[in-house]
């Protein structure tokens, strides 16, 4: 099973998420706490299909918009530039925001491969 991020990555993710919609982040911040801690015990593709879940419910009425860019990100192994990309499709008046902090956090967390310097 592929690993996902690490716990300062997530919650960094976390942090991001609150800022695409701040005025609905009480109603998934729970549920987004929860995925923190499945994610630290179990990652992989079972924890990016309950973060879809809570993806879809920061902007339900764009859902349909990227709910098939999650389906196709969650039925492989964790790709942050896809995710960084999605999100920014979520709110896209607040994009301006928070871009920078996930195509920053997409860099840092994105796979590396053998012989990239970092």
């Amino acid at each position: 099973m592929p690993t996902f991020l690490s716990a300062a990555s997530r919650d960094e993710l976390v942090r991001i998420l609150h800022q695409i919609n701040p005025g609905e982040a009480p109603a998934y911040g729970a549920t987004l706490q929860d995925w923190l801690r499945l994610a630290g015990c179990a990652p992989g593709l079972g924890c990016l299909r309950v973060l879809i879940g809570i993806l879809k419910r920061i902007n339900p009425p764009v859902a349909d918009l990227y709910g098939p860019m999650l389906e196709s990100w969650a039925s492989r192994p964790a790709n942050c530039y896809a995710l960084a990309a999605i999100l920014k499709m979520v709110n896209p008046p607040l994009a301006p925001s928070y871009g920078p902090l996930l195509d920053d956090w997409a860099r840092r967390n994105a796979p590396r491969h053998e012989g990239e310097v970092t």
